[in-house]
């Protein structure tokens, strides 16, 4: 292969396939996001490994869904190594051993990122608040329900199937390097984890990884998972964001004199926020079941009781099953280009549908500089397929 792009350093690669042959691991899972937040994931033998980390991997679009077409090459980043299994509850016996995961970009043939690459788009926004001299911290809270069977959708899975299951998530998060503060089950059967403060690439890796992990140990236990927003009429799962804010090594959000301890940045960064309300919800709550109850909140506001160094900004109504990597590109996206002479704007109020909040997005020019255009459109065709 001559004209894949290049996506690692050759140490890099050296690293990884060192660890890959010590822990005797006999095939990588290649993961990507398609815009709506499922992972897919392509296996290959161990003997293509360097050959991917090399060139990238090419593959069809067949093998990456429906939003996907043509050819495009999987770029593993070589930090997100890890190896996957066994994960189970319990010791079937049979588990494959030696299977190690890769979270890769996508690229064009040409080595071009894919515009459908929400994991780009956050790197995109990344990139821009450094050159602004600022710098993200992000927590999350997780919230999903575990269900008895994988053939019923409404019976919660027992207290005690639920605390071995949350139990064994912990564990499994840990052995994958994952950081979790706590978890805990809520009102409604929700479990619910909170993630520990990262940068915000590691954390989006974190929840697309959370939920693959969740899948398989449910299954391992015959019972079953779900991030629907709305699983019964009025039980919402939800995902939680924390953000903070540093620049020139302070904490920006944060202000000892001010009764709410917010800085003048940190209000800013809610009014960027609020101005685009409408569009936001586009990557906030991207199926059409998101919109099943009319009241369903859109919550945004200051937090000074949690963040690293000073106060937070709680970013609250995101769906459980929300890609990651579009609602942290658009969140932080938007509030790192405001700057304190923004002026006040009226809040939009929540979108009553996904064409609407599809509509509100392609008519926001700060959006689509974010996302592009084709992501957005492809978040604003999606049906209730989760």
């Amino acid at each position: 292969m001559t004209d894949g792009p290049r996506v690692a350093s050759a140490s890099n690669d050296r690293f990884v396939l060192h660890k890959a042959h010590e822990r005797g691991v006999t095939a990588i899972e290649l993961w990507t996001t398609d815009p709506g937040g499922r992972v897919q994931v392509v296996s290959v033998p161990i003997d293509a490994l360097d050959e991917a980390l090399e060139d990238g991997f090419a593959c069809s679009s067949d093998a990456l869904g429906d939003a996907f077409t043509g050819e495009l090459y999987l770029a593993p980043d070589p930090a997100t190594f890890s190896v996957i299994t066994p994960l189970g509850v319990r010791d079937s016996g049979d588990a494959p051993a030696g299977i190690a995961r890769l979270i890769c970009d996508l690229r064009e043939p040409d080595g071009s990122p894919s515009p459908l690459c929400s994991r780009t788009a956050l790197k995109r926004t990344l990139g821009r608040a450094t050159q602004l001299g600022s710098l993200f911290y992000v927590g999350a809270t997780l919230q999903h329900h575990w269900l008895a069977s994988p053939d019923d959708d409404h019976a919660l899975a027992s207290p005690r199937l639920i605390r071995m299951l949350g139990q064994a998530t912990a564990r499994a998060l840990e052995a994958l390097g994952i950081a979790w503060r706590s978890h805990y089950l809520g009102s409604d059967g929700r479990f619910c984890l909170e993630l520990d403060w990262v940068d915000p690439l590691t954390l989006a890796d974190a929840i697309v990884t959370h939920r693959r992990v969740v899948h398989d140990l449910a299954l391992d236990l015959g019972a079953s998972a779900t991030f629907a927003a709305f699983p019964w009429s009025t039980a919402r799962s939800r995902l939680d964001l924390y953000i903070s804010l540093t620049r020139d090594g302070a904490a920006a959000f944060q202000d000892t004199l001010d009764p709410d301890g917010l800085a003048p940045a940190a209000r800013t960064f809610i009014r960027a926020l609020e101005a685009d309300a409408g569009g936001l919800e586009l990557v906030m709550r991207s199926t059409l079941h998101s919109y099943a109850l009319p009241e369903s909140p859109v919550i945004r506001r200051g937090s000074p009781a949690r963040g690293e160094g000073g106060a937070t900004v709680l970013v609250r109504g995101a769906d459980a099953s929300a890609n990651p990597y579009t609602l942290l590109a658009a969140t932080l996206g938007l509030g790192a280009e405001a700057s304190e002479a923004t002026t006040a704007s009226t809040p939009q109020a929540p979108a009553q549908t996904l064409l609407e909040a599809a509509h509100r997005a392609s008519l926001s020019p700060r959006l689509r500089n974010i996302l592009g255009r084709q992501l957005i459109e492809s978040l604003g065709s999606l049906g209730d397929s989760r």
